[in-house]
């Protein structure tokens, strides 16, 4: 058995994958990982997610800023925007899905009602009872099959409640839902019927998301947990021999069982260099480097960590690069406080990296916001990037950022390299807080 250096074992203490790992035992069984580990980490399911009072501020929100954008009825379909609206929160949303089966559902909001209107398919009913708070749900009629049934629906209902005549709409164009040829569907139903105009509206409830709640927050602090344990696991189980997808099968069990949801985006674990590539069958090998890029999930909310792992010892030029890389979550937490120009942050970095810039090729050094997501994504809509790219505006209180220390170096074999350290960040009133844990180096297995 290798003998496995890693930094953040003592989590794992009195878990099988800790004990197993400390004494040497085989790690060729499932059953020898962490992922039996904590199946109490994360409470069970409560409803709602969050409280009836805070849907009704995030409504008063949207409509405040309906009335900035010039927009009098808004129809929310992109899924995580639904949910953070009134939760609900479904596996399929006919994304992709045959054209006899339209994606037309979503939820309507007018500029001037506190109410909302959810629009969707009767099969739909259940889920919507168990994770929406939407009072007014509607459903389309059976004859679900015929393109234009749907829509004419949606058409009727909304001109009988007085919303639609002369109205500027919203459309989300951004939305992956519905498609191009089902939303230049009912923009022109929605024009033929009386509206007044109809606009992008896909910023409206995506500006709002961008601050998060005290609750929200917790949610993605229990994913970080999530994900810490899935790379903890991940390290137990990870040595020559071993499949990419086996590694990444043994991080997602131990996430699920203690209580964790699905990624947004299925990243995993990789040793061929792919950053967005699937992990797959190929084996470790001895000399290797891989990488494992996990969200946990609590209640469709993220929480990211990235970290490399090196199966061999590496060389100093390698660990210099990581030092550097690491040392970048401490200066964002002592520069990028709330009402900091993000320029100032990337003027301090630039300065960290000074010594040695002139021998790494920059990657990506920021990061984008993190909360509500669905596949097949898990960005959200702001981004910041620290060296020589966007920086906009100053941190704000609430503010939850992913934030990657990922540049490209050449160590002293000639072999291109990456840092992979990549934390989650909460910009607080009284601090900004790195959630996840942060090393020196990389996870190394030898």
């Amino acid at each position: 058995m290798p003998v496995q250096r890693r930094k953040f074992l003592t989590g794992l203490m009195g878990t099988a994958a800790g004990m197993a790992a400390c004494s040497g035992q085989n790690q060729e069984s499932p059953n020898a990982s962490a992922g039996m580990v904590g199946d109490h980490l994360i409470p069970e399911n409560k409803f709602p997610v969050f409280s009836h009072q805070e849907y009704s501020e995030r409504l008063l929100r949207v409509r405040q800023e309906m009335v900035e954008r010039g927009i009098d009825l808004l129809y929310v379909t992109q899924p995580s925007n639904m949910c953070y609206m009134h939760g609900y929160a479904a596996t399929w949303y006919r994304a992709a899905s045959t054209s006899q089966w339209p994606p037309i559902g979503g939820t309507a909001i007018h500029v001037d009602h506190e109410k909302m209107i959810h629009f969707d398919y009767a099969d739909e009913l259940g889920l919507l009872d168990v994770t929406s708070v939407v009072e007014d749900k509607r459903f389309f009629p059976e004859d679900r099959n015929h393109r234009k049934g749907g829509i004419q629906f949606l058409i009727n209902e909304l001109d009988a409640e007085g919303w639609l005549q002369g109205s500027r709409i919203g459309l989300e164009f951004w939305s992956l839902v519905p498609s191009r040829a089902v939303s230049e569907m009912v923009e022109a139903a929605f024009r033929e019927a009386g509206a007044r105009d109809v606009v992008d509206g896909s910023f409206a409830v995506r500006h709002i998301r961008r601050i998060k709640s005290l609750q929200e927050i917790t949610y993605i602090e229990q994913g970080v947990q999530l994900a810490d344990l899935g790379l903890r696991t991940a390290e137990a189980f990870a040595r020559p021999g071993v499949m990419e997808c086996a590694v990444y099968g043994e991080a997602l069990r131990a996430m699920y069982a203690a209580g964790g949801e699905v990624q947004g985006i299925p990243q995993g674990f990789n040793v061929r260099g792919l950053s967005h590539g699937y992990s797959g069958r190929n084996r470790i090998k001895p000399g290797d480097t891989g990488w494992l890029d996990l969200c946990g999930v609590v209640n469709r909310y993220h929480g990211n960590l990235c970290r490399s792992m090196y199966f061999r010892e590496p060389d100093k030029t390698t660990m210099d690069a990581f030092a550097a890389s690491a040392e970048v979550f401490d200066i964002v937490k002592e520069v990028a406080r709330v009402g900091t120009d993000i320029k100032t942050l990337s003027t301090a970095l630039q300065e960290h990296f000074k010594p040695i810039a002139s021998r790494i090729n920059f990657y990506f050094i920021g990061g984008y916001e993190l909360g509500i997501a669905f596949p097949p994504d898990w960005i959200g809509e702001w981004v910041f990037d620290a060296i020589g790219g966007v920086a906009p505006g100053v941190f704000e209180a609430g503010m939850v950022t992913n934030f990657e220390s990922i540049f490209y170096f050449e160590d002293e074999q000639g072999v291109i390299r990456d840092t992979s350290n990549i934390n989650t960040v909460v910009f607080a009133d009284d601090e900004t807080r790195v959630l996840g844990p942060n090393s020196p180096e990389p996870i190394i297995i030898t």
